[in-house]
């Protein structure tokens, strides 16, 4: 066969291996910047029906590194309308109001532990019922 032939093949692979590589960054990226489930908790109505879609979610939106952001990670109940929102609080302040910089990894690690201490609360104490219809 012929150079060009193979030279040919060897542009189509490269091509799409290039757009494989492309697909694959871009769902990399999508799923680093969109909600991410990290935790669900089974509320009583859950565990009484065996339905674990009754239960709170806690969600993470936005990427955990330090570009200056503001997002939030949240509990969110799926049986009554109950939801807690724990912002990444990237300065704090303690008790003689000084500021305290902590990296977005940080803000996120303790809002995720308030997020699911909030979520596994709330599970274990709601008893609400899903609506038909």
């Amino acid at each position: 066969m012929s150079t060009d032939f193979w030279h040919r093949i060897n542009e189509i692979e490269a091509s799409r291996r290039a757009k494989k590589e492309a697909e694959e960054k871009a769902a990399a990226e999508a799923a680093r910047k969109g909600p991410r489930v990290i935790a669900r908790y089974l509320t009583e109505a859950g565990k009484a029906l065996a339905d674990r879609a009754l239960c709170v979610t806690v969600t993470e939106a936005g990427p955990r590194d330090d570009d200056g952001r503001a997002e939030s990670t949240v509990s969110d109940c799926q049986v009554c309308p109950a939801i807690n929102v724990e912002y990444w609080e990237t300065v704090t302040y303690d008790w003689s109001d000084r500021p305290t910089r902590r990296t977005v990894t940080e803000a996120a690690e303790s809002a995720e532990h308030k997020a699911r201490k909030w979520a596994e609360n709330h599970a274990a104490q709601c008893r609400a019922l899903p609506v038909e219809g």
